[in-house]
């Protein structure tokens, strides 16, 4: 479910969805709360074989992770990032694997450009089509 407008743009517009998620990562909350939704029904939890310690790690992960794709958060994760590759120790903590798991997210969110010439024009089109309606 995406309406085809970017955050900035239902901020602007005091859109339902910008009040409702307080104007703080505007999409990615909604994709969350609506994964979260779908999978309260058996038929799609795929979650169900999980205990309920395994279900709120991998939930808080997934939450970090899709967050993370906010690219009004780009700058803070980004530096985050480069302030953790210069400290001298391990990356064993969970704060540590979920902050590589998010630049790893963060790099495939925004590689269209990477792509091969007709995946990327497609995709920059339908990009530019997108904030030409807005």
């Amino acid at each position: 479910d995406h309406p085809g407008f970017n955050n900035n743009f239902h901020i602007r517009t005091s859109a339902w969805l910008a009040v409702l998620y307080n104007d703080r990562s505007v999409l990615e909350n909604h994709h969350l709360a609506s994964l979260f939704d779908l999978v309260r029904n058996p038929r799609f939890n795929i979650f169900a074989t999980l205990t309920l310690d395994q279900y709120k790690d991998v939930r808080e992960t997934m939450i970090e992770m899709v967050l993370s794709t906010d690219m009004g958060l780009h700058a803070k994760i980004y530096q985050t990032f480069r302030r953790r590759l210069g400290e001298d120790r391990e990356w064993s903590s969970k704060d540590d694997q979920r902050l590589a798991l998010s630049v790893a997210l963060k790099m495939a969110d925004i590689s269209n450009c990477c792509r091969p010439t007709n995946l990327y024009m497609a995709w920059a089109r339908n990009v530019a089509t997108e904030f030409y309606n807005q």
